[in-house]
């Protein structure tokens, strides 16, 4: 048995879920996607697979409610090295959240699923909200170096 975890770079995984995700629901002529990914972000294997999932529900509440009049969505999905973890950060080019949307508790079974993801990775999560866009920016503190 191995001592720790298996760790995933996280940079090509989000890449290969991002991808198979637009694929696999024919979203491609709607989303177009921006990387800003460092490299040698690892994280555990069960991170990485939140990770992947939140992608998902953020891709499909972007496609949903991004753009009210139909526009293709512009997301960008990074990771990044901070303070001893990793930062991940996916964000969209839509009109925000409503106003008085509070993203602690409000939302349907997305967000919920968003919020149950990131706190089961133990990854702090914050979302921000503008009439620029909408973002999930998530930190997994204090990785262990392999």
């Amino acid at each position: 048995e191995q001592p720790h975890e298996e760790q995933i770079e996280l940079g090509d995984f989000l890449i290969q879920s991002c991808t198979s995700i637009l694929s696999l629901l024919s979203l491609k002529d709607q989303v177009s996607v921006a990387y800003r990914l460092d490299k040698n972000c690892h994280v555990p294997a069960a991170a990485a697979h939140s990770f992947g999932l939140i992608l998902g529900e953020v891709l499909m509440n972007a496609v949903k409610h991004a753009h009210p009049t139909g526009l293709p969505v512009v997301m960008s999905v990074a990771c990044s090295h901070c303070d001893g973890g990793v930062s991940v950060v996916f964000e969209d080019d839509g009109v925000g959240l409503p106003e008085g949307f509070d993203a602690e508790t409000d939302g349907g079974t997305g967000f919920q699923i968003i919020r149950a993801l990131a706190k089961g990775a133990d990854a702090q999560l914050d979302i921000q909200s503008d009439s620029l866009g909408l973002s999930f920016h998530l930190t997994l503190p204090h990785l262990q170096k392999n």
